[in-house]
């Protein structure tokens, strides 16, 4: 800004001594040859002074264009750079019932959901995998879909994109007894809501779905220690 101010100055004092240089010109008067030959040189470097001030006005715009430019490619660089960061990291959040709240494990990182994200992780092939899991204990479906879905969307409309919904649930279902319809009914409410909670909040740049897994229900006749009927 202080080599373009003090380019202008010079500007304006260079015009107001040609203006003065214009005024003080010789006229072409008469009869002296000496003198017309004076006059006709004069003009002709005035006419070249004029000239370089107007290079000089013109190399300055192509620099404020050139220092433009500049901004808009760093600008835009900077918006790519921010947008490879946040795309880097892979976001899944495990929803449900004891192996999300990790039941049996002295740290998180070796529950079903810790152990999930490290798999993740090697499968795409170091990316980092950034989850949340909420679980509780006892959950039917509809009680994951109840407790759990606020939780599901406060994550949701903070992140540009949840790759991934893990849920686990079903076992309290049957520990309940209840029959194959009405834990259909509750798992495809489920299911809904989660489509919807990842789909309001998708990547403009990125339309595909967010994936959900359902974890399938264990092969309680391998449970011998689960009361009959449940272990037949």
């Amino acid at each position: 800004a202080g080599k373009k101010l003090s380019a202008t100055m010079n500007l304006i004092a260079q015009k107001e001594q040609t203006q003065g240089r214009r005024r003080a010109a010789p006229t072409m008067t008469g009869d002296d040859d000496e003198e017309q030959d004076e006059a006709k040189r004069f003009q002709r470097g005035l006419a070249m002074m004029e000239a370089d001030i107007g290079k000089i006005s013109d190399h300055e715009e192509e620099e404020e264009d050139d220092d433009n430019d500049e901004k808009e490619i760093t600008s835009e660089e900077d918006e790519k750079k921010q947008d490879v960061e946040e795309r880097r990291e892979f976001n899944v959040v495990f929803i449900g019932d004891s192996p999300i709240e990790g039941i049996g494990n002295d740290r998180h990182l070796d529950a079903l959901s810790g152990q999930t994200a490290l798999a993740f992780s090697r499968v795409l092939n170091g990316r980092y995998v950034r989850y949340w899991a909420y679980g509780v204990s006892g959950l039917t479906a509809q009680g994951i879909e109840t407790q759990m879905m606020p939780h599901l969307r406060r994550i949701a409309s903070t992140r540009k994109k949840i790759d991934a919904v893990v849920i686990s649930c079903g076992v309290n279902n049957v520990l309940w007894g209840q029959s194959s319809s009405a834990f259909e009914m509750e798992v495809r409410s489920l299911i809904r809501s989660v489509r919807q909670a990842t789909t309001t909040t998708r990547d403009e740049d990125d339309d595909s779905l967010s994936s959900i897994v359902l974890l399938g229900l264990p092969d309680f006749a391998r449970m011998p220690f689960l009361p009959w009927p449940l272990s037949a």
